[in-house]
């Protein structure tokens, strides 16, 4: 998403980081406020967020352990399996 210089200047005053940026957008709701919209990660919603992410780096260890492979043909998976240690 397109940042505005004053935008830019208040994430670097700050310390918001671009990847911040993106997961607010992603994970974040949009409230109308004054005009424009504000978009948050909602303090209640934080700890999914985060056991998700938990989730997603042991499927990617065991993935990387085991080096699963997906045999693919015009746009359907058409089998899985273990491609073992290189």
């Amino acid at each position: 998403m397109k940042k505005s210089n004053h935008a830019k200047k208040r994430c670097q005053q700050r310390g918001v980081r671009s990847s911040q940026v993106e997961l607010i957008l992603k994970y974040g709701i949009l409230e109308y406020k004054r005009g424009a919209y504000e978009c948050y990660i909602p303090k209640n919603i934080f700890g999914q967020i985060i056991s998700d992410f938990k989730k997603r780096i042991q499927d990617l260890e065991n993935i990387s352990r085991a080096n699963k492979t997906l045999i693919l043909n015009e746009g359907t998976i058409i089998t899985a399996y273990n491609k073992g240690k290189f």
